[in-house]
């Protein structure tokens, strides 16, 4: 139903909001580190995308999935202590995109799978 769609969006956007908040009250003090926070925030988007602009049969499940793994990928790496290498010497959106990637595919895959 069109009302629990948009309460739901409702409570996903003051979420998020707050989650930015948060993040905000204690920015990185580098420039450098304002724009790797900031590329990492968009790398969240990119797998999506993907999915989005290159499959033909559109899967909203790993698409929220992906989101989410981002995300709470990105929480993590941020404001945890995990070590600088903590992907194998990589910048986090590395292993941002890792994630995603593994977890659209293993959706995208189980659903192929329970279609035919």
């Amino acid at each position: 139903d069109l009302k629990k769609q948009v309460l739901y969006g409702r409570i996903i956007i003051v979420v998020l909001s707050l989650i930015a908040l948060g993040l905000a009250y204690a920015p990185p003090k580098a420039i450098f580190s304002i724009v790797k926070l900031a590329f990492t925030g968009y790398s969240i988007l990119f797998i999506p995308t993907v999915i989005i602009l290159f499959l033909r049969q559109k899967n909203n499940v790993a698409l929220n999935a992906s989101l989410i793994t981002g995300v709470v990928v990105f929480l993590i790496s941020y404001c945890t202590p995990v070590p600088a290498n903590w992907f194998f010497g990589f910048e986090p959106f590395i292993g941002i995109l890792f994630f995603q990637s593994l977890i659209s595919a293993i959706i995208i895959k189980a659903g192929k799978k329970r279609s035919t």
